[in-house]
């Protein structure tokens, strides 16, 4: 699966097709806040710019200088 890239100044919502992301990667951590699928919402201090995160994503919200990729789990077997 392809990363799906969350850019500045966006609001991202991962529901119905977008269900089903395990991991964010910070590219950016600046005016960012993730709600994870369990309603806790992280603010920007709790990331490092390049880290990947397994945070199942409910909303990904970026201010005007965020960036952050969502990222599905490769399962094989």
């Amino acid at each position: 699966h392809s990363p799906y890239k969350c850019d500045s100044s966006t609001t991202t919502e991962f529901t119905g097709s977008m269900h089903g992301y395990s991991a964010v990667w910070v590219q950016n951590a600046t005016n960012l806040t993730v709600t994870a699928d369990n309603g806790v919402s992280i603010p920007a201090a709790g990331f490092v710019a390049g880290s990947i995160y397994e945070i199942a994503p409910a909303k990904i919200v970026i201010g005007g200088t965020g960036v952050a990729y969502a990222l599905k789990k490769n399962v094989t077997g």
